[in-house]
């Protein structure tokens, strides 16, 4: 599992995500708002799809490992919603 969030986002994690860091269970990264602003746009360019935006910063970091991974390898992000909200601020 990874689980990415917003850089300065988290400033302690509970008990549950420190085992499961400590445990290697779970890879913790971040991304810039740009970043995830970005994975937002090109999604919803090509698929018609808002994410929320706790799930574009996944996005986001897919992005980036993707091209790391073999061509047979499957990622999943599960994309709550909520991204029609930030469509409007965004777009004003």
């Amino acid at each position: 599992m990874c689980i990415a969030f917003r850089r300065g986002w988290i400033s302690g994690v509970g008990p549950e995500h420190a085992y499961w860091k400590d445990s290697k269970r779970a890879e913790y990264v971040s991304v810039t708002d740009a970043e995830a602003l970005a994975a937002f746009e090109e999604l919803a360019r090509m698929e018609g799809i808002l994410p929320a935006l706790e799930s574009a910063h996944a996005l986001a970091h897919v992005a980036k490992m993707a091209p790391k991974l073999g061509k047979e390898k499957v990622v999943v992000v599960c994309c709550r919603d909520g991204g029609i909200r930030i469509a409007r601020r965004w777009r004003g």
